[in-house]
């Protein structure tokens, strides 16, 4: 059987990122993510980005990558 929470510590110790499955360092609430979400909400809309097609949404995400 293959033990993949193994499999990604030493995938993540080998890339240098020893602390790739440390937990938050303060409790995420609800109402928290709810005022982080907002502000960026409020961006999209001032820049138009709103009404992206899910095709949209996935060309800027590769695009992003090059």
């Amino acid at each position: 059987m293959i033990d993949y929470n193994e499999k990604i510590r030493k995938r993540s110790a080998c890339m240098g990122q020893d602390d790739f499955m440390t937990a938050p360092a303060q409790e995420i609430t609800r109402e928290g993510a709810w005022q982080a979400f907002m502000p960026l909400r409020s961006q999209a809309q001032t820049n138009g980005l709103t009404d992206m097609s899910l095709r949209d949404i996935n060309e800027e995400i590769k695009s992003a990558g090059t």
